[in-house]
């Protein structure tokens, strides 16, 4: 397919915003990918986790802050 003389590249699946668009549609992927984020964002916390000089309540901040809402936003979308 040409658009203003330029062709386009067909591809499997490709990022768009916050979703992983795929050619059939199929939500899976972008389910699989956000819990994947989520891990590894939160593996990423693992040493404020291990901390004992470190209050709860402070260490969930950055839990709701940054894995929940990647995770949070799949379920949301019903995927």
């Amino acid at each position: 397919m040409l658009i203003q003389n330029e062709q386009l590249e067909h591809v499997d699946t490709f990022p768009y915003l916050v979703s992983l668009i795929t050619e059939d549609g199929d939500c899976t992927t972008e389910f699989r990918t956000r819990l994947i984020k989520g891990q590894a964002i939160g593996a990423s916390l693992q040493k404020i986790w291990k901390s004992h000089s470190i209050p709860i309540s402070t260490k969930i901040r950055p839990m709701k802050a940054l894995v929940w809402p990647v995770q949070h936003t799949a379920v949301k979308a019903g995927l």
